[in-house]
Formats: C-alpha cells, structure tokens, sequence
C-alpha cells in the first residue's frame, strides 16, 4: 500500500458512531413523548415553548412521533455531504435528549414521578 492509500483510508469516515447516536436519540425522543405526557398530567410543564404550544393539539404527536425521526433520517442521508460537522450536530442533540433522560430520572429519584403510574 502506498502512502496516499493510508492516508485516504484513514480519512475516510466511519459512519457507525452516528448510527449509534441517531438510534440512540430517536429512543430518547420516544421515551420523551410518553414521560413528557405523564409528566403533563402530573402538573408539570413542558419546558420546550414551540413544544408547549402544541402540547394540547394532534400536532404534538406528529412532530415528536413523525417529525423528529423524519429529521434523523435527513441527517443519515446528508451525512456524507455535510461530513464531520455531521457529529458535533449529532452529539449534541444526543446529549440534549440523555440530559432530558437524567432528568426525568431525578424527578423520579425526588418522588415527583411515581413508578406505578410510569410502568
């Protein structure tokens, strides 16, 4: 192999941690839609203002249920195009979503969840 060959083989992009990370927040935004809807009837607000609005409607399920994968799907087809850049958008709307969850965790932790209700 020769020296260019290496070089282009190194830089060439694994797409497989942004797989990982595109699975991993569209199972966080599923999660989000129902411990959102249980945490609503509970009292609590939704925190996101475009999401809030809509709460209410037959929207709020076509953007977290529909839209939401919709778009993960445009960043996996986009992913070559866009190239490196494409994980730092990635990581952090992964680590929004993995905030989110701990936060729904510590709610519980606290007792402002209840378990019974949530399973």
């Amino acid at each position: 192999m020769t020296r260019e060959n290496i070089d282009s083989v190194a830089v060439k992009p694994t797409f497989r941690l942004l797989a990982l990370l595109l699975i991993g927040v569209g199972i966080s935004n599923i999660l989000d839609y129902f411990l959102t809807l249980y945490a609503v009837e509970q009292g609590f607000r939704e925190g996101n203002p475009i999401m809030n609005a809509i709460l209410d409607t037959s929207y709020f399920p076509s953007v977290k249920l529909i839209i939401v994968p919709l778009f993960l799907y445009f960043i996996w087809h986009v992913r070559s195009k866009i190239g490196y850049k494409i994980y730092y958008y990635a990581w952090f709307i992964f680590i929004v979503y993995i905030s989110l969850m701990v936060y729904y965790l510590w709610l519980y932790w606290i007792g402002y969840l209840s378990y019974e209700i949530m399973l």
